[in-house]
């Protein structure tokens, strides 16, 4: 547990994606939460999204919100969920549980939302926590100097 508390003190205070890897119950929401209390974001939102509790064709909308007209019904603008943890933590958990689909376009967007007018996002820290791993179509652009993986055990 003091080598994980360890890394977590490190990771706090670098900008860099984190990825929180273990069992269910091995307490990757409480070490999300406690880099986030260690971080110069502490008096910023922590927001988690649990992915495998949004349904698939949802969830989409939910993190990156919409527009009018986007859809049916779609009657007025809704901010997503990295749009209202400006500057602040968001902890995706459960990425694992989330479509391959969407994995890869969450790991696009992570790269280009600059560029797209979404200027709120790369302010935020992202966290992802999952059980099984996400797909490897996620995993494969997140070069080990660009991201900190930390594995929970029970």
């Amino acid at each position: 547990m003091r080598k994980i508390r360890s890394q977590a003190a490190l990771v706090a205070h670098v900008d860099i994606p984190v990825l929180l890897l273990g069992e269910s119950g091995t307490g990757k929401e409480v070490l999300a939460r406690l880099i986030h209390k260690l971080s110069r974001r502490a008096h910023r939102t922590f927001l988690k999204v649990n992915c495998a509790a949004v349904p698939a064709d949802l969830l989409e909308s939910e993190l990156f919100g919409y527009e009018p007209g986007a859809f049916t019904g779609a009657t007025h603008a809704k901010p997503g969920k990295f749009e209202l943890c400006n500057k602040g933590t968001i902890l995706l958990d459960e990425i694992g549980e989330m479509p391959p689909a969407l994995q890869a376009k969450l790991c696009t967007f992570s790269k280009t939302s600059n560029s797209r007018g979404w200027a709120a996002v790369p302010s935020s820290r992202w966290m992802f926590a999952s059980w099984p791993p996400p797909t490897s179509t996620f995993l494969k652009p997140w070069r080990p100097s660009a991201c900190a993986k930390i594995f929970t055990t029970g």
